[in-house]
């Protein structure tokens, strides 16, 4: 087949099944019921051949046409379609696979009893002869019935009768040689045309006695009518006495006669039918000359062999002769051939691979046969027969006793004419079973099922072995697209595992010489057969054919098949009948989410949540919305999730049905939420946030909803747990560690999540009405959920793991935590401008909990900046040489810091730590003193600042949140930590530094109740840009209207807040130290707001 076109049958969906694949598992079923007995699950298993052949039997039936007996004109209308359609009917090939079906389960009826069943329970042999004793002595009977090999030729030879009965009628054989006959509808009366020729030289001579007694030269030219000698006497022998000819329409009937009788023997018919048939063509003695030992298929209508063994020994020697020396045709020799057991004149006729076998196995069960009868007979007799009369000795022929089977099977194969029938897959499988290599013919049968399985991408389910075996024939074996095939195979490979099982040696048959792994390529067979069921739609049934399997090959295979499955219920109903399949649910579960929990693509060396997770826009940041956070940045399409990661997640599902097993559902849900955090795959986290939350895991445990998160904390409350769980093989500590950590892996999950939705209505507001209410509401209530979802990252996030030496719950914490808490901040921000300004006081709040001494959020700013810093940190110096300023036109930036590294990326406006951003650069400033106003700003003056030293945002924020510049870019000032104003200050900068000289320690007024810090900014239109001066984080008093407060001001002292008049510092970095109040008698003093204390 192309590989095209097999990669589309392997890779298409659903299959219609016919019905014969539930009535084939419910016979099954019905063997492996619970409550049975070792033996009497046997005896079931024994038994299912025959169910199987009689279902193949009926469907058979209503599938070939029906005969056309009735009468010549509905024969010729049969015919007439048959033509029409090509020679076939519209389901000939579906006719004749039923027809190999029904010979494949007949053979296996036959012998599957006979070498599977115990010795001493004849009830379950199969045994063709009656179990009543005849009333008088049979021979033949009493030594099939001893003779186990015997017995089992005899098995093989009536199958091969019953098939060769299947085929057409035998009148319609001989027809062809009826009409060459010239004798129309006559088919008695022996023959006629040699009849009528020697009548006609009776009349002609005028002779009334035989015409052998003319003389020599009148018998001369008693010719036939192709010129040979014919016949002067119409006996039987005359032929053969006289060496003379039939006339040869009398030779073709005389050759449909014994076409007929050796078809009737060749089919196994019983003598009666054999005397009725010989009857009708007035050729009764035929019949006669066969009737010693037929051997029908039928033994019960046989006459019993109760004559004289000698008289049944030298008839055969008879027929022998008459097979090797006599007969005028190869009809004749091979009728007497099957006779007397002889191999070379059976031969001579066969057609078929049937025939070839047929003919070695009559030879070899009559010539056992016949030793038996010589042994019955008194030993002088026996060997003046064996000696006056040869005999063909088919036992010896084939010579050891051991194998002949395979090589007789080989033999066959061998043939050229014989290739193609041999090697047909239905054949192949007859074949394998008769020789005794079942076993390795289903190995091969699994080693091509493997390679096409693996053919165009690595199969889950049939996966491939430690060892393949050479030379194989593929066409010998059943592929995918063969589902009638498949099903055959696989049933059959049901039967002997059962068996052997049963028998309790489930392994006896890895013979020397076969591959370790040779079950394990037999069962892919069964795993094939259960993804055709999957595909079927018949998921109910692969739990049945699981329970052949041994484990845990049996939970793999379920677990690949039934992993698919969305709805909860059907999962239920699967746990059910895998009970039932006598299958244990919790190993199965167990192994399942470990299973699908190792396909995924794990790399120990890879974290790429450490570079990859960036959610913070890289455009300018805005008043209103401050730096917005990526819109969808889990992904494009939420429902896009790699089918590895779904099958694990549902393996938790599955997990999660079985109540025994949520201890395991928090260490390997841990697992698996490590690696999709590990790996960034943000869709797959929340998926599994959805499908297997920590409050429904909870709820299935207690039966109740989520409670105290303190309770989760205490030991006992999962002792308790354990205990009415009935779990006892895990540690209580493990569990709550495990519950924790999940839970806490699943609290970033859900705060992510509730950040995209934030930053997707970001993106809407931008087009929203500002009037539209329903629009703000839904802001409102995501933020609050934004809140609350945001709490358990702010408050010891996973350090409970961590300090239980979880590194790579360290390196989590660090990836992400300070990218989610900066775009917390962003989030309340754009809450606080488009809702109320509470949220801006949110912003003050979170800054003041990561400055509390010893805080953890701190620290996670801290060591990610640490990771993520190239070079070493240069020494400080005084004053940078003035070459290596760098002077830009109106509106940059000038970095005087020389250690900072090099970086392409574009330049981001500073951002403070709440989100609130400068405004656009006025071409004038107001002077808020009265009666004052600054002449416009000189175009051509320069700003003049420290640049952060971090090469991205997170870090920067991280050394912003420490209160201090980048030890690096500092140079020394007047204190230790603080760095010194640029080279070239701003006109006022000394004026500045005098005044700030007495305030800079001092408690510092904020901006009031009416006035929070992100309002300052904006209502005095002014802020710091300038490099900070002395420890207060006062700005330079040349910074130009609505500027920034730049980062290095921000937290570096401890107190935040005095600006130049009008100018504010959009958040109290020193817990809230003050915002906003003015330098003291710099154009007057503001009032002193209440100071936010910590």
């Amino acid at each position: 087949m192309d590989p095209d076109k097999r990669q589309q049958q392997q890779q298409t969906g659903v299959v219609n099944p016919g019905p014969e694949v539930e009535d084939f598992a419910n016979a099954l079923d019905a063997c492996l019921m619970p409550g049975l007995s070792v033996q009497e699950k046997k005896s079931r298993v024994l038994d299912l051949p025959r169910k199987y052949h009689e279902n193949a039997i009926r469907r058979l039936a209503q599938k070939r046409p029906k005969s056309a007996r009735g009468g010549s004109e509905d024969m010729d209308m049969d015919v007439d379609e048959r033509l029409s359609n090509g020679g076939k009917t519209e389901n000939s090939d579906d006719v004749k696979q039923l027809e190999k079906e029904v010979e494949t389960w007949d053979l296996f009826r036959r012998l599957l009893p006979l070498r599977y069943s115990d010795s001493n329970d004849e009830s379950m042999r199969f045994s063709p002869f009656s179990a009543a004793k005849p009333a008088q002595r049979d021979y033949v009977s009493e030594y099939l019935t001893t003779d186990g090999i015997a017995l089992e030729r005899r098995a093989v030879l009536q199958w091969l009768q019953t098939n060769s009965a299947s085929g057409p009628e035998i009148d319609d054989l001989a027809r062809k040689l009826q009409q060459d006959a010239d004798r129309g509808d006559i088919i008695a009366h022996g023959w006629l045309h040699t009849r009528s020729k020697i009548k006609l030289r009776k009349s002609m001579t005028a002779w009334p006695h035989l015409l052998d007694r003319q003389s020599p030269n009148v018998t001369a030219s008693h010719l036939n009518a192709d010129g040979a000698p014919l016949v002067t006497h119409l006996d039987p022998d005359a032929s053969t006495r006289q060496r003379r000819k039939l006339e040869p329409q009398d030779e073709f009937f005389e050759r449909a006669i014994w076409l007929g009788c050796f078809k009737h023997l060749r089919r196994g018919s019983s003598l009666k039918d054999i005397r009725e048939w010989c009857q009708e063509r007035t050729e009764l003695w035929r019949a006669v000359s066969m009737s010693a030992m037929p051997l029908s298929v039928d033994d019960n209508q046989s006459p019993a062999s109760n004559i004289d063994p000698s008289a049944l020994a030298l008839w055969r020697r008879m027929c022998f002769a008459l097979a090797r020396q006599g007969g005028s045709s190869d009809d004749e020799r091979a009728v007497y051939g099957v006779l007397s057991g002889d191999i070379l004149s059976v031969e001579k006729v066969a057609k078929t691979w049937d025939d070839y076998l047929f003919a070695n196995y009559n030879a070899l069960l009559r010539s056992q046969i016949d030793a038996y009868m010589l042994s019955q007979c008194p030993s002088d007799v026996a060997s003046s027969m064996t000696q006056s009369f040869p005999s063909f000795d088919a036992v010896q022929f084939h010579g050891n006793q051991e194998g002949i089977e395979k090589r007789l099977i080989n033999s066959i194969e061998s043939r050229p004419n014989m290739e193609a029938q041999a090697r047909e897959p239905n054949k192949a499988l007859q074949a394998s079973f008769i020789a005794k290599e079942l076993e390795r013919h289903l190995f091969e049968q699994g080693q091509v099922l493997t390679r096409r399985a693996n053919e165009f991408e690595k199969s889950r389910l049939v996966r491939k072995g430690l060892a393949a075996a050479d030379g194989v024939v593929e066409g010998k074996y059943f592929d995918f697209s063969h589902h009638s095939g498949l099903r055959i195979v696989a049933h059959v490979f049901v039967l002997i595992a059962l068996l052997k099982r049963f028998e309790g040696h489930r392994h006896s048959w890895m013979e020397p010489g076969f591959p370790p792994d040779k079950r394990f390529i037999q069962e892919n067979i069964l795993a094939s057969y259960t993804d055709y069921l999957r595909r079927c739609k018949l998921q109910e049934l692969i739990p049945l054919y699981c329970s052949v399997l041994d484990s845990p090959r049996s939970y793999e295979v379920l677990a690949w098949n039934v992993i698919e499955e969305p709805d909860a219920n059907n999962r239920i109903t699967q746990l059910k009948l895998i009970k039932r399949a006598g299958i244990d649910v919790l190993a199965f579960v167990e192994r399942q989410a470990t299973l699908l929990f190792d396909e995924l693509d794990h790399d120990a060396t890879s974290f790429a949540a450490e570079k990859l997770f960036n959610i913070l826009g890289d455009g300018p940041a805005t008043a209103r919305h401050g730096r917005p956070i990526k819109p969808d940045f889990f992904g494009e399409e939420e429902d896009k999730v790699d089918i590895k990661d779904v099958h694990v997640i549902r393996s938790l599902e599955w997990l999660l049905t079985v109540s025994e097993t949520w201890p395991q559902v928090f260490s390997i849900g841990t697992r698996v939420y490590k690696f999709f955090l590990r790996n960034c795959r943000l869709n797959a986290a929340r998926r599994l946030m959805q499908k297997v939350s920590y409050s429904e895991v909870m709820r299935g445990m207690t039966d109740q909803d989520e409670g105290d998160v303190a309770m989760y904390d205490d030991i006992n409350f999962w002792v308790q747990q354990l205990q009415l769980s009935g779990i006892e093989n895990v540690r209580p500590e493990q569990v709550m560690a495990d519950a924790r950590n999940y839970r806490e892996l699943e609290a970033l999950v859900k705060g992510l999540d509730s950040l995209e939705t934030m930053a997707s209505l970001v993106v809407i507001s931008r087009d929203a009405d500002a009037s539209n209410r329903e629009f703000w509401n839904g802001v409102g209530a995501t933020i609050d959920a934004t809140k609350d979802n945001m709490q358990p990252l702010l408050h010891n996030w996973l350090l409970s793991g961590i300090e239980a030496g979880d590194n790579e719950l360290k390196r989590l914490r660090q990836a992400y935590l300070p990218e989610t808490i900066l775009a917390y901040v962003s989030a309340l921000h754009f809450a606080g401008t488009g809702l109320t300004r509470d949220h801006l006081l949110e912003c003050m709040e979170l800054a003041s909990v990561i400055a509390e001494r010893n805080s953890d959020l701190a620290d996670a700013f801290l060591h990610t900046r640490a990771a993520q810093l190239d070079a070493p940190r240069a020494a400080p110096q005084r004053r940078q040489p003035r070459r290596q300023q760098h002077q830009h036109s109106h509106h940059k930036l000038v970095t005087t810091s020389r250690a900072l590294p090099t970086s392409t990326a574009p330049k981001r406006r500073p951002n403070c730590l709440c989100g609130l951003n400068a405004s656009p650069t006025d071409s004038l400033r107001a002077d808020p003193r009265p009666g004052r106003r600054l002449a416009p700003r000189n175009t051509k003056r320069q700003v003049v600042r420290v640049a952060p030293s971090l090469p991205d945002r997170k870090t920067a924020t991280a050394s912003i949140l420490k209160g201090g510049i980048p030890p690096q870019n500092a140079r020394p000032g007047r204190y230790p930590r603080q760095p010194r104003a640029a080279q070239r200050p701003g006109p006022r900068a000394h004026l500045v530094a005098r005044q700030h000289q007495d305030v800079a320690r001092e408690p510092l007024g904020g901006a009031g109740p009416k006035h929070p810090a992100g309002e300052a900014a904006a209502q005095r239109r002014g802020a710091a840009r300038a490099p900070a001066l002395h420890d207060a984080g006062a700005a330079a008093g040349d910074a130009r209207p609505r500027a920034a407060v730049a980062p290095e001001a921000v937290r570096h002292g401890p107190r935040a807040g005095p600006v130049l008049p009008g100018l504010a510092v959009p958040a109290a970095g020193a817990g809230g130290a003050g915002a906003g109040a003015r330098v003291p008698g710099h154009g007057g003093e503001l009032p002193r707001g209440r100071r936010r204390g910590r």
